[in-house]
């Protein structure tokens, strides 16, 4: 069931029996302008999650959550396309496995209306709260620099985005961190308490109209109603193929990581072949980079790609000798044109359609996975059904993959080694 609450602000029920939880999720949908912006919102996520002016501390909310048998409290900032996406989630357990079988609806909304709406913006503590988080980020961000693997794959981004915000994690810029004032989180938050689109999921044993009447309550003002959601992917034109090679001291494995366009619209006529393609390629262990590169070839010590069908983004990553690097790039440019040629079996196919399916069918079974998939039907306005979904994986066929195969082009190289002492 999806019901307006206000102008912007919409309520979706997934009543279901298959879990012992009821999950509600909190979605506000924006796209920002500039990386501070960013910044700005996964810093006010954290503040919001750590304190508030009814629970200060986090041991107020830790004891807050266990008055409601041990609820789970998560909030997050991700990335969709052009979009930010803020989320803020609530997992309690259902009334008829409590022993005095209080339905705990009203008391986790109220909860969660706390959390996002008032801030720790006039106590004292403030100031406080606020540089403790802002200094926690900023220290996770200079750590991620001896994460070599999450540093090769941020300099990768770097080197491929036109767009700055595109280049930058679902975090922000470390730059941006160190120069956010409290003033900045308190726009953030009337920008996306009063302006934002606002996505309501809950899912679980409910009654959709108790439901519908407590969010009803929650206080979300009307916004813009044509806040539509009618360009989510990003895209970029095709350019001269970058370069950038980086050495460091004490490096023991070297990075060599690729970048690719892929432009294939997410659930449009390529989506599922470009899936299973990205399967074959390097996401999986059936894959032709893991078996030729890693297996056969032992010339890396992981080979893997991913897709990110919101931005048209293939990426691919390798740990290797550096002494390999060319070979490398050889074996892995020859696996693309293999499949280009469509020279791998048709067991081997089979195999990464199986594997997709199978991963497809287990996270049926997970609360998680099913609200993340009731949020992508959200934005792009569409439903697949599972049937449906497996339907058209089987469908996939070699040309299918070909035909995928010959739109991935070469756009960004960035080679990390070791610096000689």
């Amino acid at each position: 069931m999806r019901k307006k609450i206000a102008a912007g602000v919409y309520l979706n029920t997934i009543p279901t029996k298959k879990f012992k939880t009821t999950r509600m999720v909190i979605t506000f949908i924006s796209k920002p302008k500039t990386t501070r912006q960013v910044a700005s919102r996964a810093l006010l996520t954290n503040y919001l999650e750590m304190s508030n002016e009814k629970f200060e501390t986090q041991i107020e909310i830790s004891k807050e959550l266990s008055k409601m048998y041990g609820a789970g409290l998560g909030t997050g900032v991700s990335k969709k396309g052009n979009y930010s996406v803020t989320t803020f989630s609530l997992s309690y357990v259902e009334s008829k496995y409590l022993k005095n079988t209080k339905d705990l609806l009203n008391q986790a909304q109220d909860f969660l209306k706390t959390i996002i709406f008032q801030p720790m913006f006039k106590s004292p503590l403030r100031d406080e709260v606020f540089e403790r988080q802002k200094n926690n980020i900023i220290t996770y961000l200079e750590s991620m620099r001896d994460d070599k693997q999450a540093y090769a794959q941020k300099k990768l981004r770097e080197l491929y985005f036109e767009s700055e915000i595109q280049a930058a994690s679902a975090l922000g810029k470390l730059e941006d961190f160190k120069k956010l004032t409290l003033a900045d989180l308190m726009k953030s938050h009337e920008e996306m308490i009063n302006s934002e689109r606002v996505e309501i999921l809950v899912a679980g044993n409910i009654d959709e109209q108790a439901v519908y009447t407590s969010f009803k309550e929650l206080g979300f003002k009307n916004r813009l109603e044509e806040y539509s959601l009618d360009d989510v992917i990003f895209s970029q034109k095709l350019s001269d193929v970058k370069f950038e090679d980086e050495l460091q001291a004490g490096l023991l494995q070297s990075k060599l990581n690729l970048a690719y366009k892929l432009p294939v619209e997410f659930r449009g006529a390529n989506h599922y072949a470009a899936l299973v393609f990205n399967s074959l390629f390097g996401g999986s262990a059936q894959s032709l980079l893991f078996t030729e590169v890693r297996e056969k070839n032992s010339l890396a010590y992981y080979a893997n790609s991913s897709f990110d069908p919101f931005r048209e983004y293939l990426m691919v990553q390798t740990g290797i000798d550096g002494k390999n690097k060319d070979k490398v790039i050889a074996i892995i440019e020859e696996q693309l044109r293999k499949i280009q040629a469509g020279e791998f079996s048709d067991e081997l196919l089979e195999q990464n359609k199986m594997n997709l399916i199978n991963l497809y069918i287990s996270r049926l079974d997970s609360q998680v996975a099913l609200i993340a998939r009731a949020q992508t039907d959200i934005m792009f306005d569409s439903t697949v059904q599972a049937n449906d979904w497996v339907k058209k994986i089987k469908e996939v066929t070699k040309e299918d993959i070909k035909e995928v195969a010959q739109l991935v082009k070469l756009q960004a190289v960035y080679y990390l080694g070791a610096k000689e002492e």
